[in-house]
C-alpha cells in the first residue's frame, strides 16, 4: 500500500503528539500498527524485547523466541 505525503505527515504529527503527552513506546509501536497495518518489534542491542505491536504469525524462530520470552537465548545470540 502507498501512502500520500499528506497522510504520512498527519501519522507524523499524530506520533509526535503522543510522544509529547508521555506516551510509551509500546503504544507508540501499536499505534503504528495500528495506522499500517504493519507488525512492529522494537528491541534493545542485546534483542531484549521493549515493544511488539501485531498479531500476524512470527514464522522466524529466533523472533518467536524474543516476543514468547522477552529476550534470546544464549542459543539464539550464538546462531
Amino acid at each position: 500500500m502507498e501512502y500520500t505525503e499528506a497522510e504520512l505527515i498527519e501519522y507524523t504529527n499524530q506520533a509526535i503528539e503522543k510522544i509529547s503527552q508521555g506516551g510509551s513506546i509500546e503504544e507508540l509501536a501499536q499505534f503504528t500498527y495500528e495506522k499500517f497495518q504493519l507488525p512492529l518489534i522494537v528491541a534493545d542491542s542485546g534483542y531484549r524485547l521493549i515493544a511488539y505491536a501485531g498479531d500476524e504469525d512470527i514464522h522466524d524462530p529466533y523472533w518467536q523466541q524474543i516476543i514468547s520470552s522477552g529476550e534470546p537465548t544464549d542459543h539464539t545470540i550464538m546462531k
